[in-house]
C-alpha cells in the first residue's frame, strides 16, 4: 500500500535515471545530427505513440478554450529547453551542464510554484533554495570553465525552461489526461522542429544501422517514459518538492558519464553540485499523506 505522495516520488526518481540516459544519448548522436532533427524524430515517434493510446482508452477530453494558451506554450518552452541542453552537452561536460540546468530548473521551480500555485517557502524549501544558489555560483565561477560561459548559459537556460514546462504540465494535468497533454506536446514540438530544421537546412538522415541513429532510438524510448513519469509525479507533489527529487538525475548523469567517457568532475565544481544535491533530501525527509491506494 502506498500513499500518492510516495507513488509520485518514486515516479520522479525513475524519471530523473531516465533523464540521466538522455545526456549520454545526447552526447553520442553529437551536433554532426543535427539539432533539431533529432528533435523531431524523437516527437514525432512520442506523438504517435500517444495517439495509439488514446485511440484505445477513448480518454480524450474537448479542450476548454481557456486553456489553448498553456497547450500553446508548453510545446515552446519544451523545444527551448531540449535545444539548449543538447548544444551544452555536446560542449561543455556532462556534469557541469546538468548541475547548472538544475540548479536553473530549482530556481525557477520555486519562483513559478509561488506565482502561478501560490506555494510558500517554508524554511526548508527556503534552505534548499540557498544552496542551490551556493552550488550555482561555484560551478558558474569555476575557473576552467569561464572559456565555455556562452554554452553554461544554455544549460541555465534549458533549466529555466524545463521548470516552466513542468509546471504547465501541472497545471492542465488536473483537467486532462497526461497522455493527451502530451500527445499535444509533442506534435506540436515536431511541427516547430520540423519548421526551425528546414529553415537553418539541417540535413535529414535516412534511418541507418550506426550509433548515431540507435542513440536516437534510445533517447526516444527513454524520453517517452520519462515524460509518462515527470507528469504523473508532478500530480501527486508539489512543484516546489517534485522540482527537487528531479535533482537525481544529475548524480545519475555523473556516473554515467564517469563510466562511459571518464569524465571526472573538479573538485571546485563536485563541491557546486553536491551543495545543489543536498536541496532533495530535506524537502522528501517529512513526505506524509494519510491518503492511501492500492498498489
Amino acid at each position: 500500500m502506498y500513499s500518492r505522495l510516495h507513488k509520485g516520488f518514486m515516479a520522479l526518481v525513475l524519471a530523473s535515471f531516465l533523464y540521466g540516459l538522455q545526456g549520454i544519448f545526447m552526447r553520442l548522436i553529437g551536433t554532426d545530427f543535427g539539432v533539431f532533427y533529432p528533435l523531431v524524430i524523437r516527437a514525432f515517434v512520442i506523438a504517435f505513440l500517444f495517439a495509439a493510446l488514446l485511440s484505445m482508452t477513448q480518454d480524450y477530453k474537448r479542450i476548454v478554450p481557456a486553456d489553448y494558451k498553456w497547450f500553446f506554450l508548453m510545446p515552446i518552452v519544451g523545444v527551448v529547453a531540449f535545444v539548449t541542453i543538447f548544444v551544452a552537452i555536446n560542449h561543455i561536460t556532462i556534469g557541469a551542464a546538468l548541475f547548472l540546468h538544475y540548479a536553473s530548473l530549482t530556481i525557477t521551480g520555486f519562483v513559478l510554484g509561488y506565482l502561478i500555485f501560490k506555494e510558500r517557502l517554508n524554511r526548508i524549501k527556503f534552505s534548499c533554495l540557498l544552496l542551490s544558489l551556493a552550488g550555482l555560483f561555484l560551478i558558474f565561477y569555476a575557473s576552467y570553465l569561464q572559456e565555455d560561459f556562452v554554452y553554461l548559459g544554455l544549460a541555465f537556460v534549458s533549466g529555466v525552461a524545463a521548470s516552466a514546462w513542468y509546471l504547465l504540465s501541472k497545471k492542465l494535468s488536473s483537467a486532462y489526461p497526461y497522455s493527451q497533454i502530451l500527445m499535444i506536446d509533442s506534435a506540436v514540438v515536431f511541427l516547430l522542429g520540423a519548421l526551425f530544421a528546414f529553415f537553418l537546412h539541417e540535413t535529414f538522415f535516412l534511418p541507418s544501422f550506426s550509433l548515431q541513429w540507435a542513440s536516437v532510438v534510445g533517447l526516444t524510448a527513454v524520453s517517452f517514459v520519462a515524460l509518462l513519469l515527470t507528469v504523473y509525479g508532478f500530480r501527486f507533489l508539489q512543484a516546489q518538492i517534485a522540482t527537487l527529487v528531479l535533482l537525481l538525475e544529475v548524480v545519475f548523469g555523473l556516473v554515467l558519464a564517469l563510466v562511459l567517457f571518464a569524465e571526472i568532475p573538479t573538485l571546485q565544481a563536485l563541491i557546486g553540485g553536491t551543495l545543489i544535491l543536498a536541496g532533495v533530501a530535506l524537502p522528501n525527509l517529512s513526505l506524509k499523506s494519510p491518503q492511501k491506494l492500492s498498489m
